[in-house]
């Protein structure tokens, strides 16, 4: 190996510590601090869904409605955005939800979001499935409960150790949040095996490699977790999405306080990402759902 690409090898490692602890110890703690304060409206941390104009999701809902026409009906929400970077955002929600075959009949089931966020993906479900019985998220940096609709149960936890007791949720949902897991990612499908209910669902969409996700394959089959069928690859939907949520973001830091805009570049790696590496392959963008056993 020759020095150059030992060299650069090492610099892409410090990068990717770099994004890791500047997203985990400073950009999600103040961005749940600026929501929470009226500064800075952010609901989601998800690039988006576009889906293609012949996609129809014949198996999900039934005709003449698609997904899409779904998440349009539903409205406007929440407030702050609107039009087709709401859509996006809540499409992707919708799209991991509708892997599980529960999609149809959820009324009375208990849900968790693990990683919920700033919430908006819980109160795109709240709004969009009132049937649900229970709804419920966990997140390192618990959203304001001013910032979530009545009857949504937010706690303060880590994936690698859920404060829930053996055998509490018929459905949990993880939507772009396990890349962040690190190490920890083995152990937060340890936990979810433990918390889901005999023949309860894992819906689940996140950004890989390929070698991550063989690992992500393994840590699931390890934990007596079934995948229901193949992961579903979304590259283009998202990059797609990432059409329709990034201008937002960038308007958002136009608006944001200098204190912010002095992190745009780490803003922009995490909200709107190089996209090269998924329109070449290089990442996989994977969509899928797990049944334990």
């Amino acid at each position: 190996m020759s020095l150059f690409i030992y060299f650069k090898k090492i610099f892409k490692l410090i990068c990717s510590l770099w994004i890791n602890l500047f997203n985990n110890l400073l950009l999600y703690p103040l961005l749940g601090l600026l929501q929470k304060e009226g500064i800075f409206d952010i609901y989601f941390f998800n690039h988006g869904y576009v889906e293609d104009e012949d996609e129809n999701n014949n198996n999900k809902l039934s005709q003449p409605n698609s997904l899409t026409k779904f998440v349009q009906s539903v409205g406007n929400f929440p407030k702050g955005i609107e039009g087709d970077a709401l859509h996006a955002h809540c499409l992707l929600y919708e799209i991991t939800l509708a892997q599980c075959p529960l999609y149809e009949s959820l009324k009375g089931l208990k849900l968790l979001e693990v990683g919920c966020g700033p919430g908006g993906g819980l109160n795109w479900i709240k709004v969009a499935h009132p049937e649900i019985g229970s709804l419920y998220g966990l997140d390192r940096h618990p959203p304001p409960s001013a910032s979530l609709s009545l009857g949504i149960n937010v706690i303060s936890g880590v994936a690698e150790k859920l404060p829930f007791a053996d055998c509490s949720f018929d459905i949990i949902i993880n939507v772009e949040s396990s890349h962040c897991y690190g190490e920890g990612e083995m152990k937060f499908f340890h936990e979810v095996s433990r918390v889901l209910k005999k023949g309860g669902y894992l819906c689940w969409t996140d950004i890989r490699t390929s070698k991550g996700l063989k690992l992500t394959l393994e840590y699931a089959e390890n934990s007596k977790l079934k995948l229901i069928s193949p992961l579903t690859k979304i590259n283009k939907q998202i990059l797609r999405g990432i059409k329709k949520t990034s201008s937002r973001y960038e308007l958002l830091l136009e608006r944001a306080p200098f204190w912010i805009r002095i992190f745009g570049n780490n803003f922009r790696k995490v909200f709107a990402p190089n996209r090269e590496k998924l329109e070449n392959g290089e990442h996989l963008y994977m969509l899928g759902c797990w049944q334990k056993s």
